[in-house]
């Protein structure tokens, strides 16, 4: 999916923005936003914390489990 993106970002692929491009960022951009990825935070569930440090940047993600019978 995300594959055309990537080799746009490859050393001396020259920024031809085609519509391979436009559809493959449209469709990691849905399933970014897709109700699969984000929903609304539940402080009484259980949580964990990711981060890394890479490059000096640092990126955080935060994984709410929702467990069944839990």
């Amino acid at each position: 999916m995300a594959k055309p993106l990537i080799q746009l970002t490859q050393k001396g692929t020259p920024f031809i923005f085609s519509n391979d491009y436009i559809e493959a960022f449209r469709e990691l951009k849905d399933r970014l936003i897709s109700s699969l990825i984000l929903y609304h935070y539940n402080p009484d569930l259980k949580l964990i914390l990711e981060i890394d440090a890479f490059n000096k940047v640092i990126a955080g993600v935060l994984l709410q489990l929702h467990l069944d019978g839990e």
